[in-house]
């Protein structure tokens, strides 16, 4: 995932409320990586699990060089944190059927792992025109192309995002579907 849980509740939380209120348990990870922890942890504690809400579990790994989101690509050593972290909870929970839906270039590498581990397919949720932020790296934005051709099934949140990537790329059209977003009445 690519937003803290706290910041702002969007699509992805939405996504994860909906599957856990189906009865799926959630691993969702925090994409600071524990940097909202102003101590740095202990060896045993570099990996912190919350459950948030029912069904839900918050991941937090702490690294070395904590890196803001957007800003650039993991490190070989960064990966292999994240994805032990990722795995020891998968393990411990007893996980047999495993999805990961991303939404955010920057976890490929792990995704790409814990596929390999678990059998787990790579759902890719395009919810945003990466190209049209000014602030994500451009090595980030490069690297979606990877993510489309890892993906096993590609969710465009707009017909015109489907348009673009599936118009460059027609051989993404038959693992490609368009669900839009909705909204919450709360009032």
């Amino acid at each position: 995932k690519r937003q803290d849980w706290h910041t702002r509740i969007q699509r992805t939380q939405h996504l994860a409320r909906a599957l856990a209120a189906a009865g799926q348990r959630n691993f969702y990870l925090n994409p600071h990586l524990g940097r909202e922890f102003p101590y740095p942890y202990g060896v045993e504690r570099s990996v912190r699990h919350l459950e948030i809400e029912p069904g839900i579990i918050e991941t937090h790994v702490h690294l070395k060089r904590e890196p803001v989101f957007h800003q650039r690509r993991l490190e070989a050593e960064e990966i292999q944190a994240v994805t032990e972290a990722v795995a020891m909870l998968v393990e411990a929970a007893g996980s047999r059927r495993l999805v990961q839906v991303l939404s955010f270039p920057l976890w490929l590498e792990t995704a790409r792992e814990l596929r390999e581990r678990f059998g787990a397919p790579i759902v890719y949720d395009c919810h945003d025109l990466l190209s049209g932020f000014p602030l994500v790296a451009r090595p980030l934005v490069e690297a979606e192309e990877e993510v489309f051709e890892a993906a096993d099934l590609v969710v465009f949140s707009a017909r015109r995002l489907w348009e673009v990537h599936v118009g460059a790329r027609p051989e993404l059209a038959e693992r490609a579907v368009v669900v839009r977003n909705g909204v919450e009445e709360s009032w």
